[in-house]
């Protein structure tokens, strides 16, 4: 009989030790990704690509696209969901629940190698694609929506944003960290 109730106990404490890891790991975790967004971006064939920090952005009219262009992919939902202040087309996800971190996290499906290697042909569609016609496709696809005008507003900042992101990453290359 003891033996069974030491057992149980002994249940009890490692579950009660699991859940405080869980929860310390929470807390480490939003610390890190508050440290990433002041990292800035330095591409060496051997680093893994960081995203640029959001401190790194210019302070004149080219920066105000690039933070507008940030702010649509990180609360997409808040412009383009159903009840979206721009437009109400899409299911009410953000850009960044497929693209972590606003795009930045490496391994996170960022869009560090976006903008040195667009316009690129994808299968998909057969055809050669711009970066609008690929922020359209996952609007319309991934966030079953609608698309949005390729010359207008928030297509410029969400390509600034990306363009920005891939600046000092070399043409036609894919640094380690891009992608899945």
């Amino acid at each position: 009989m003891k033996s069974s109730n030491y057992f149980n106990w002994g249940k009890k404490f490692l579950l009660f030790a699991f859940a405080v890891l869980i929860i310390i790991n929470f807390f480490k975790q939003i610390s890190t990704s508050n440290k990433q967004h002041q990292l800035a971006f330095k591409y060496t064939d051997t680093s893994c690509w960081v995203g640029a920090g959001i401190y790194e952005i210019p302070d004149n009219i080219h920066g105000d696209s690039i933070r507008y262009g940030r702010d649509l992919i990180a609360h997409t939902a808040k412009y383009f969901g159903p009840k979206g202040s721009v437009k109400p087309i899409t299911n009410g996800m953000n850009c960044q629940n497929c693209h972590l971190d606003a795009g930045t996290k490496p391994w996170g499906n960022n869009y560090g190698a976006v903008a040195a290697n667009y316009p690129l042909f994808r299968d998909r569609s057969g055809s050669i694609e711009s970066i609008e016609k690929r922020i359209n496709d996952c609007l319309e696809r991934s966030l079953n929506g609608s698309p949005i005008d390729e010359a207008g507003l928030e297509m410029k900042a969400m390509v600034a944003y990306i363009k920005w992101l891939g600046k000092d990453v070399p043409i036609n290359t894919k640094p380690k960290g891009t992608g899945i």
